[in-house]
């Protein structure tokens, strides 16, 4: 799958070294930030002291959020586009009232 970074459920990762990767979804960053050595071989890319800025898509406004500041909402009816993914709100209440 192709993704664009107009996507409402794009998230990036970007390095210091100006590297910059981007996934379809919440899920799929969450998977490569627990384990980036699983998916890139070099030592600057795989290690998360490296990773400067982390960025997904706040659920309701579809703006950029800085994910470690995220609340995340998983187990919900509602579907990223693989399947059950993380659906990130910029606020708390946010998310509580979603759930």
């Amino acid at each position: 799958m192709k993704v664009k970074a107009s996507d409402d459920w794009a998230a990036e990762i970007y390095f210091k070294d100006g590297m910059k990767l981007m996934f379809e979804s919440p899920g799929d960053m969450l998977a490569f930030y627990l384990a980036p050595e699983t998916f890139m071989s070099d030592a600057a890319h795989n290690n998360v002291a490296n990773m400067d800025r982390i960025t997904v898509k706040d659920y309701q406004s579809k703006q950029p959020i800085d994910a470690r500041q995220a609340t995340l909402v998983f187990k919900s009816k509602v579907e990223g586009p693989m399947g059950p993914d993380f659906l990130p709100f910029s606020k708390r209440e946010a998310a509580d009232a979603f759930v």
